[in-house]
């Protein structure tokens, strides 16, 4: 089988859909024009992208507490040099069929060899984001999500 090639993600945006009960989302915008969207991601995490980003509205925390994703944002510049430097890239790559969740794979220089770990797309997003990590999709991953939107319409219909 031959392997997926990669779409990079030029920017991610977090949004929460103004739905009942309200869906926080990441739309990957992608160098070919397209955008892929993860569906249902932590809330924490697209309140830390909106003060990382520092593009539009900051979305506001409705409980106040802290997440982690806070206090890696605040602590980023001092852990750019020991976990920043090390993160060589991101790959939204994997599709679960029977969960219909994603997977990312995250690239990891440790001590000259690099390993790859899984990781859950939306935490490895945040990372990329917050250290100016290269981020990825699959070909394949965006064929798929763009069938099923199709398929989603014609049924409206």
């Amino acid at each position: 089988m031959e392997k997926s090639k990669h779409i990079r993600i030029t920017d991610i945006e977090g949004y929460v859909l103004p739905s009942q009960p309200p869906i926080p989302v990441i739309v990957c915008n992608l160098e070919n024009g397209k955008t892929f969207i993860l569906y249902s991601v932590p809330y924490e995490i697209v309140i830390a992208l909106s003060t990382i980003t520092h593009e539009g509205e900051k979305i506001k925390n409705p409980t106040g507490r802290s997440s982690i994703f806070d206090l890696l944002s605040l602590l980023s510049s001092e852990l750019e040099n020991t976990i920043g430097r090390r993160i060589r890239k991101i790959v939204i790559d994997y599709l679960d069929p029977d969960l219909m969740v994603y997977g990312a794979s995250v690239y990891i220089d440790v001590e000259g060899a690099v390993i790859v770990k899984k990781m859950i797309p939306s935490h490895a997003l945040f990372l990329a984001q917050l250290f100016n990590v290269p981020m990825y999709v699959s070909e394949d991953l965006v064929f798929i999500q763009e069938s099923m939107l199709r398929d989603e319409e014609s049924e409206e219909f």
